[in-house]
């Protein structure tokens, strides 16, 4: 087929890390993860593993779960395929095979937790950006000592290429689904690490000028949510604090806010107490607590309709993109940045938790109408402010078609299609109507100077652009798009 050796290493190290989670997959057919262990240690109780399995068992779970621990659940052990529409499924490759083992789906079934290193550095090698938060000071006391919280294959990678400090100290933590981002056993605040390693396309090092970008775009975000200028139930986890050791990218870390600090256009910050997060594509990917049965298909033997599920978050979703586009403010929204927020008591979607404040694009001048102050056009990263014209408004459309529809609301609509013998051409109907309806109502916005409003879908192939095959962006045209309205009357 014409793949050269660095393709060919990439396809045999991805089918066998797929084939090592899928047998972690099987066991779990007959055995617990280990995480549920440590869950039920943290709030004194027991879950009775059968019960689980049971019709909708999983849901009633989630039911009963604090807020945190519901994420947690959800983050960790809810996807086993990896990227949402990614034909290669779980990519994460290493100079070592190893790392592997450091993706979340076995570290919650065999360890439950794992170690964050602890890396002392000379204090006067240390820069940083922003201020921790003061709810977090007394937790993140260490930090002011010149120790760097680093992810254990990052601290592997740098040991071998020259004398690195050693670590005698570590936080307990869950490894969450970005597979760098750690939440510390007994916190809801989030800690993002370098993970000098290729998670689909990039190699996930904390670039320090990219780094400096996300607290610039958290800024942005919490004075759009002052200024109550953000959609409407949406929820943002900032990020307010970076720091780096001699001025290596591989020991960048970020420190992200918990669920109690969200922001919102509210004045009261986190996430209502009644809603119960979990993250979008543990909704409908296999998960290592009920094989064989999504928790959206569990949620609905709980009592939740599924058709108001389909059409509450696709509306919300693509009415929230392209309030947000209008905005100037463009967030990477895929199914492992947004969280999902659920009502169980009333069996009603309730909102969106965007997990981090980072920008896919940023226009300033949209943003300084509204009030906003924002940084001088050189110091943000080119790439985050090119002109929307030509390239760009192709690439915010293939964003919003590859991330928003293909896999926020194709793996809804095949499940409700699949499993309910839904009529396919109804679902299509309702996702059309969405955007016809946002256009209607924002009658006094071209929003076609932003994205293509014709009925051609932009369809991305990850794949190619895993194994950087062909002309980035990486996508094809698809006429007639049966998401797409024809007209807009």
């Amino acid at each position: 087929m014409g793949f050269n050796k660095q393709q060919l290493a990439l396809l045999e190290h991805n089918v066998l890390s797929t084939v090592y989670l899928e047998r972690i997959y099987e066991k779990c057919k007959t055995q617990r993860p280990v995480l549920l262990e440590v869950l039920e240690r943290i709030l004194e109780t027991k879950f009775e593993f059968e019960e689980i399995r049971q019709y909708a068992g999983l849901a009633n779970l989630f039911s009963h779960l604090p807020q945190r621990e519901a994420f947690i659940l959800s983050d960790t052990c809810g996807n086993v395929d990896g990227s949402t529409g990614n034909p290669l499924s779980n990519v994460m490759f290493g100079k070592h095979e190893s790392i592997i083992e450091y993706h979340p789906i076995p570290v919650a079934f065999q360890n439950g937790t794992s170690k964050l290193l602890l890396v002392q550095y000379d204090p006067k090698k240390i820069r940083s950006i922003g201020k921790i938060p003061e709810r977090l000071e007394s937790s993140l006391t260490f930090i002011k000592t010149g120790i760097i919280p680093m992810h254990p294959y990052a601290h592997k990678i740098i040991n071998e290429g020259q004398l690195s400090p050693t670590s005698d100290n570590c936080l307990e933590t869950f490894t969450l689904l970005s597979k760098r981002s750690l939440v510390p056993l007994m916190n809801d605040y989030q800690i993002k690490t370098s993970l000098p390693a290729q998670i689909t396309s990039e190699i996930r090092t904390i670039d320090w000028i990219v780094a400096r970008d996300v607290i610039h775009s958290s800024n942005i975000v919490s004075q759009l949510a002052q200024k109550q200028l953000l959609p409407e139930k949406l929820w943002v986890l900032l990020t307010q604090y970076m720091s780096q050791a001699n001025n290596d990218d591989r020991t960048t870390f970020l420190i992200r806010d918990g669920l109690q600090d969200a922001v919102s256009n509210s004045a009261q910050k986190g996430i209502p107490k009644e809603f119960s997060p979990i993250t979008a594509c543990s909704l409908t990917t296999r998960n290592i607590l009920t094989p064989g049965k999504t928790l959206m298909e569990s949620m609905i033997e709980f009592g939740f309709d599924g058709m108001d599920l389909f059409k509450e978050i696709s509306r919300a979703m693509i009415h929230s993109q392209l309030d947000l586009i209008r905005l100037g403010w463009i967030p990477d929204s895929h199914t492992q940045n947004v969280i999902y927020l659920f009502d169980f008591k009333r069996k009603k979607f309730a909102g969106i938790l965007q997990r981090d404040a980072e920008s896919e694009k940023l226009q300033l001048a949209k943003l300084e109408l509204l009030g906003i102050q924002v940084p001088l056009a050189n110091d943000i990263n080119p790439k985050l402010l090119r002109n929307l014209v030509d390239g760009d408004k192709k690439l915010i459309t293939l964003y919003l078609h590859h991330t928003i529809y293909m896999k926020h609301i194709v793996p809804m609509a095949n499940l409700l299609h699949e499993k309910y013998s839904i009529d396919a051409t109804i679902l299509c109907e309702y996702v059309q109507q969405c955007l016809v309806e946002w256009k209607q109502k924002n009658a006094d916005y071209n929003i076609e100077q932003d994205i293509d409003l014709s009925d051609r879908f932009y369809d991305r192939n990850l794949a190619c652009k895993t194994l950087n095959i062909g002309e980035p962006p990486h996508y094809r045209l698809i006429q007639n798009h049966p998401l797409l309205p024809k007209h807009f009357d």
